[in-house]
This record gives structure tokens, sequence and C-alpha cells, in this order.
């Protein structure tokens, strides 16, 4: 039993008798260093402390222990209605957890205590329970016989963080709460060190230099002698100017309320005379605190230094981007906002609830300390990481915002005021305000555990000072055929790149380029390959197997119908309130005569009575075209760019050699400002030859299933996924209404899956079936396309296949007609997969999983070679 000594001196929130709050003595403290779990008494007893009541043995009427109290509402909250009984034990121990496994066993009882652990027990015999008994001897009658108990031990255990506030506890507990204050002069020494030892210390950062300075900058100096604080814009003259400084640089979120201070045509004179810094919106008011608050005289803010009504100086500061935040001392990030209004110096209310919500024990000594006390504070808190692990810098609101993504990337030094203490993010190192290096667990504090992933490898060289020698030697040694079997490191990287960019919210569609432009820059001085509106020249055929993630579009306020005229909003909603309205049932056409390939007309037995007329839409692909143009141009179709929401490239997903017939004869995208190469451009298309075939919409609706964008598709499925595009939306819109009819069924078998087996629940469950080593397949014949004025334009997409490495996959497209010297050009609207005949002869269906069994039409046979051009 614990030892409870008469105490004096210490106001807790709890009674003498509490079971746990007076079990923290010394010498309670030495017994479990040694690694023994201290009885503190039965759940009965601990119950009578956690609900209010009379003492049972006292008689004297007391409240509920805040402690007792709040353990008890939480187990009762994870356990449910399974109860403890008079014979369950509550007990404490020390959690060793923490300690360092380099540390010797005779030298670990040394250590600060950092978290203790209650842990409530009670054995069992199981094979009284007579349900019990019954459920295993029924299973296992034999293996079971002669049975007579099966002893159980059921537990629970809660962990706690101490803490202390100073005083004599810190002879056993050094460890203390986060602070919510994230601005005060302890703070910024602190900042200055890491700055000092990350400009001085670590080899991979880049050192102390007075870089040149971009164009315009904000003066803080407050030169002007007045009582108002001002501060004023200063114009440097950039790349041809001669002014060196140290500057910081900002990082935030506009927010969808526009900014009402910005630097224009108009106020470019006002501005250079003088700002009053009351009259900024709260975040920009913080950092030029925080900017003095680091002894620093310059820091650039987007909004105040380009001039925003300017297209000539916003492309021309954009070509500087890198430069801007790659040459900033450190790069303020202002992580816990969304908008530019709120600031970012608040005190932390996560933090103050987590300092609230713990519990003030007494410590009791074992001899009367010297102020003649015999027990001082100690403090237990129900977040074990004591508010240091509020979110992660990944998990911040900045982290969801398009523009923000290179701002990060490009900044050797990043400031992190996020909703937990002040976070510092270096090439090196990680450190959070309030902890000692060694406690910053990365993957609990912070983005380390990503900093070492390939991608963020890319990052570090941004940085090298032998950038030029680094490319020479990587252009040396890469092959740059189309058809390499092998697919080069920086460029799988940079796929992971512009997927985890793709699915972050931005508020211009038009912007989707220049906010990753930056990035792109430096992957073009790096690697000097040709730049294509979010893809590379060297990454073709592959990189154009992307497709719209399923599961999360991107939020935020992006009208795919913004730039459309007045005319064409109006035909727009014409369009939308009839759609339903003219639907007929399409002739099912004769398949196997039609397109002269083998195809079973096992679907279509039933005849076209069996499917609802409101099922198969028409769908007119000329008015979906024509809508599409309309748009503001964003990008080409077969770009990632091109398209609403976040992607994910799938040809990298694969190892060993990857399969095409497809080669690239021209690729090519028009800058909008010529001196621009990596921002918004006005046309872009691929020309190539590949293998390719025509399917009407009666075939895609019998052959593939048109993937919802809430589910992932099946493993098993010949499916399709939609361009989220004002044109992909327009065609396979209905598609996917007309699936959801539970006769559709008998018309393609596929929609009878209804386990969603997917290829990541297989790779962790390591049961995906070997693939057969594949062959160079050959070239199918010639085709030659039908007079563009001849063919069904409104029920006829175009399948191109850009692989067959593990299945048959590629784009889906439109014909769109012959560009000037007589070329098909096409438009992109989605992706496809063939999933249905992989596993035909597997034993999958032997494991009881699902799926609709073997192809039953040929697509090999109905491939064509075409030379088209993708736009």
């Amino acid at each position: 039993m614990p030892y409870h000594p008469e105490t004096q001196g210490a106001t807790t929130n709890c009674y003498k008798d509490c079971p746990i709050c007076w079990s923290i003595t010394e010498r309670n403290i030495q017994r479990m260093r040694a690694g023994e779990s201290i009885i503190l008494g039965t759940w009965p007893r601990f119950l009578s402390f956690a609900i209010p009541g009379r003492d049972e043995v006292t008689g004297i009427e007391q409240g509920a222990c805040p402690l007792c109290a709040n353990l008890a509402t939480h187990i009762v909250k994870v356990e449910g209605n399974k109860t403890y009984g008079d014979a369950a034990i509550l007990s404490i121990s020390i959690d060793h957890e923490e300690e360092s496994e380099k540390t010797p066993i005779f030298l670990q009882s040394k250590k600060y205590l950092k978290r203790l652990t209650i842990k409530i027990s009670q054995k069992q015999d199981l094979w009284k329970d007579d349900s019990y008994r019954a459920k295993h001897l029924g299973s296992h009658p034999k293996l079971l016989e002669g049975v007579t108990s099966w002893e159980n031990e059921r537990t629970y255990t809660f962990h706690m963080a101490f803490c202390t506030n100073g005083g004599p506890t810190e002879h056993y507990v050094q460890q203390r709460m986060a602070s919510p204050e994230v601005v005060t002069e302890e703070i910024f020494n602190e900042i200055r060190r890491w700055t000092n030892e990350c400009l001085i210390e670590h080899d991979e950062c880049p050192k102390m230099a007075f870089k040149q300075l971009p164009s315009r900058v904000l003066d803080l100096s407050n030169s002007n002698g007045n009582f108002i604080d001002t501060i004023s814009l200063m114009e440097t003259g950039g790349a041809t100017g001669s002014s060196r400084a140290v500057y910081a640089a900002l990082s935030y979120c506009w927010g969808h309320r526009p900014q009402e201070i910005l630097l224009t045509e108009e106020t470019l004179n006002t501005f250079t005379a003088g700002i009053a810094v009351r009259d900024l919106p709260a975040s920009l008011r913080h950092a030029i605190l925080v900017t003095r608050g680091l002894g620093l005289q310059y820091l650039w803010i987007d909004a105040l230094c380009i001039i925003q009504d300017s297209d000539e100086d916003k492309a021309k500061e954009l070509s500087q981007m890198p430069h801007i935040y790659k040459n900033a001392i450190v790069t303020i990030s202002a992580a816990i906002v969304d908008n530019c209004y709120e600031g970012f110096l608040h005190e932390r209310p996560e933090i103050i609830n987590r300092i609230e919500a713990s519990f003030c024990l007494p410590l009791v000594w074992d001899v009367l300390q010297p102020d003649g006390e015999r027990a001082s504070k100690i403090w237990l808190s129900p977040d074990d990481s004591r508010g240091f692990n509020i979110k992660q810098f990944e998990d911040e609101v900045i982290e969801s915002r398009a523009w923000t993504f290179q701002e990060a990337w490009l900044s050797p030094r990043l400031l992190i005021y996020g909703s937990g203490p002040v976070q510092w993010r270096c090439l090196s190192k990680v450190y959070t305000q309030g902890l000692d290096e060694e406690q910053v667990k990365p993957e609990k504090f912070d983005l380390m555990k990503r900093i070492t992933a390939p991608q963020y490898q890319e990052r570090k060289k941004f940085f090298s000072d032998s950038i030029n020698a680094l490319a020479t030697q990587v252009n040396e040694g890469m092959k740059i055929l189309a058809h390499d079997t092998s697919f080069p490191p920086w460029l799988e990287n940079w796929l992971i790149i512009a997927s985890h960019y793709s699915k972050r919210q931005i508020s211009f569609k038009s912007d989707r380029l220049p906010a990753l432009s930056a990035i792109a820059s430096e992957f073009g001085r790096m690697y000097s390959d040709q730049y294509l509106a979010g893809l590379w020249k060297r990454s073709l055929p592959w990189a154009l197997l992307w497709h719209c993630c399923p599961q999360k579009p991107i939020e935020g306020p992006i009208n795919v119908f913004r730039h459309l005229t007045e005319e064409a909003r109006k035909q727009d909603r014409i369009r939308n309130n009839n759609q339903l309205a003219h639907l007929t049932m399409p002739q099912i056409y004769d398949l196997g005569t039609k397109y002269n390939r083998a195809i079973s007309m096992e679907h279509f037995q039933k005849g076209p009575s069996n499917i609802k007329a409101s099922k198969t839409p028409a769908i007119s692909l000329v008015a979906a075209s024509s809508a599409s143009q309309v748009e503001k141009y964003i990008a080409p179709s077969w770009s990632f760019a091109s398209v609403n929401t976040g992607v994910i490239f799938t040809s990298h997903e694969w190892d060993g050699p990857h399969h095409t017939l497809l080669s690239i004869h021209a690729a090519s995208t028009t800058p909008r400002y010529p001196n621009v190469s990596y921002g918004e451009v006005t046309e872009g298309s691929i020309t190539l030859t590949g293998p390719m075939q025509s399917l009407s919409i009666d075939e895609i609706i019998a052959f593939f299933v048109v993937v919802d964008p809430e589910i992932r598709p099946h493993i098993y499925w010949d499916y399709i996924i939609p361009d989220d595009s004002s044109l992909g939306n327009e065609i396979f819109g209905p598609l996917i209404e007309t699936q959801k009819d539970e006769d559709m069924v008998n018309f393609n078998p596929q929609l009878g899956i209804t386990e969603r087996i997917t290829r990541k629940m297989l790779r962790e469950g390591e049961i995906l079936p070997e693939v057969e080593n594949q062959n160079d397949r050959p070239a199918p014949p010639e085709g030659h396309f039908v007079s563009f004025e001849q063919i069904n334009r409104e029920q006829e997409l175009y399948f191109l296949e850009v692989t067959w490495t593990q299945t048959p996959r590629g784009l889906v497209l439109v014909r769109n007609g012959k560009d000037k010297d007589g070329v098909e050009v096409f438009e992109r609207v989605g992706y496809f997969l063939m999933g249905r005949e992989n596993y035909e002869k597997s034993d999958w269906r032997i494991r009881g999983e699902q799926d609709a069994g073997g192809r039953d039409w040929d697509w090999y046979s109905g491939l064509k070679m075409y030379t088209i051009k993708i736009v």
C-alpha cells in the first residue's frame, strides 16, 4: 500500500486520503524508480473519491476529487458498459518509455520523472461465463476438453505527464507545460540563438551573407521621427541594384476577405513616403513586431512589395520568387490563421486549455524542507506531450493553401507561429520553444520525418553552392529517351511534389501554375529540362498518367465558370436545367458487326426494354466542348493544372521496365508573359503516335465503371476516373448517375461488386498476385480516322493506351477536329485503367473475394496506331 504520512503546507485540489493524490512521496518515487508498481487500493475505494458522497470509513460528507472524477469519466467513456468489480486493483508506476537506451540501468534512477502510468487491473476466470464457455467448446470441443478455468487479466492504463512550476519539486521533475505566450523577450532571445546556431554550425544550411535585396522591401526603422509608428517602402533596384542586407520574409494566408491596403500604381508614392503600422491588417503588424524583435531592419511582404494591379510587375516579381525566399535570413510563417486580419501573436488557447486541465498534487517529502514544509506542489497533465504537440506543421491551416507551399519549400529557415509554441525548421534541425533539442521528437513535433523523404532531399539541393556542378553531373548520367526503362529519381520526386501541391486550396484557378512556378524554376535550374505546364518533357509519356483524387476534392472558392461570359453563363444554366428533360435511350448497336471485333453479347440479351430510358443519356460532346472553350485558359488538358481537384500520378507505382508503344514527337507550351517560363500559359500541345480506339457511350456503359468522385475504384474494375473539368463533368456526370440504378448490373456485371477492394489494401496484406513477365508487344496496324464531319461526335470517346505495364491504362479523349497541318486534335477528359482481366486465372474467387469474371470483349484487337495532337 502507498505511504501516506502526515503533511503540512501543501494546498492542493484534493483530500488527504485520496488514493492517487497523496501517493507521490519520496519513498514511493524510489520504489517506482526501481520498477515497482505501487498498489493504491481497490476500484470501489477509488470510486468513493471520484463520486461526491459520504466517506464509508469516516462518515464525513465530501466532494469528488477532480483527478479521480476525470479519470473515472474517461474510463467510462472508453470502456463503455465494461465495468470493474470489487476485486479490481488500482496501481501507479513511472513509465520509462522515454528513457534513453544508451543509459545504463543503474543510472536510470537518476532520471527526472516524466510520466505517471495509472493502471486498473482485474483478474477473472472467463470459463465461468456460460456463453463464453459454450462458444469455445462449440468451436474446439476436443481441444478444450478437460479445461476447468481460463484465467484472464483485464487492464486499463492512463498516462499523465509530470510538470513543475519550479521550487523544490525540480529535484524530481524538470519538465514544464508549454507556454501559451509566443511573443516575449525570452522567446526572441531563443529565436536569435537558433538563428545564430544555424548560420554558424549547420553545414547544410546557407551561411550568413548580405544578399541582394528584392526589388522592394519595407524599411522598419521608422526614421521619420514621428510619434506615429510608420514604415516605408524602399525601392532597391532588384537584380540591377547594389543594395545588400539581411531581411525577413512573411508567409501567410490572405483570406477570402480582400486586403484593404495594397501596393498599387496609385499608392506607390504614398508607400514610399510612409505607411502607418496601425492601419495594416493584424498579421502584417505582427510580422513587423517579430522582425523588429529579431533585430532586423527589412521585411518583404507580397501585398506591400508587389504592385497588385500591374500584370507586368507581378510577372517580373514572380520570376524572382525563388531568390526572395531563398535569400531571406528567416521566413516568418503565420501558420495558425487563415486570413490576414486575425494576427498570429495571441496566446494559444489550446495550451491554456491543457494547463487548466492539469491537476495539482502534493509531492510529500521524507524530511522537512528548509521552509518548514513537508510537501511541495507537483502537477499532472492529461496531455502527455504537455501542450507541445498541438498540431504538426503539415496540419496547420497555412499548409492547406497553394501559394504557401513554395514559400515554405524555398525558405532555408522557417519560423513557425502555429497552434502550439513557436517552432523553428531549417535544413538541418527542428526546434520547439520550451523544449531542449533532445526532447524534440520529430515524428511528434514537426516535419523532420517528411524532410528525410526523397522529395525533400531535392529541396536541400536548392541551396547547394555547387549547383552547376551538380546539374552537369546529373545531365551526364541521365538517360533522356522517352522509352528509357528507368524512371529518374528526380522526376519521381517531382510527381510526388506536384501531387501534394495539387491537393491544396487556391482562390483563383488561374494561379495553379504560378503558385508552383518558383519550385519549378529551381528544378529547371538543376536539371535543365523543358517545363510543360506542370510536367517535364523527360517525364513523358509517363507523367500523363494522372487522375483526379476521388476521395478529396479541393475546397475553397473555386468557380470553374468564373471567367465565362454572361451569354455563356446563361446557356450553361439552360443546359443544366434541361439536362434530364431531353434524355433518350440511344440505339443499342450490334457491336460485333459495327466494330468487327470479338465482343460477347451477354449484356444485351435481355434487350433495350430492360434498361430504363432515362438511365442512358444522350451526351452532347459538341456542346460540352464548346462550353469549355469559353473559360479563361489555364493549362492544356493533359496537365494536372487543368482540373479543379488534387491528382495522383500512377506511373511510378510499379518497379521494373515501363512498357509503351507511344512515341512523343513534339511538346510545347506558350508562356503568357515572355520572361516567365514557369508561370501562366496561353496554349500547349503534345503531338504523339500511339495505340488508340474509339468506343461509343453505350459500349462505355457496358464495359467500364465510371468512378463516382466519392469512392475509390475496385481492383477488379475496368474503370474511368473523369477529369474534374467543365468538359469532363459535362460528359461523365450523367453516366455516373446512370450507373447508380440497380438494373444496370444486368447491363454491366462489374457494378455488382460491392466490396471495395483496393490495391492499397492488397499491398498491406502482401497478397498481390505476381504479374507475369510482359514482353514487348507488337504495334497494332496503322489506323485512319473517319472524316470529322461523318462521325457521331455526340456518342463517341477515344481511349489512348499509354502503357500496358501490369495492365492497360491511359487517357480518355474527345476529338476536336484538325489543326492547320492536318493533324487530328484531341482534348483529355479522363483516365482509364483495365483491371478486370488481371486476376481472371487466379484463385481470388476461391479466397472469397468478389470479381465480375474475365473481360468478355477484346481490348487489344480494337487498337490502331494513330498520330494525334492533344491540347
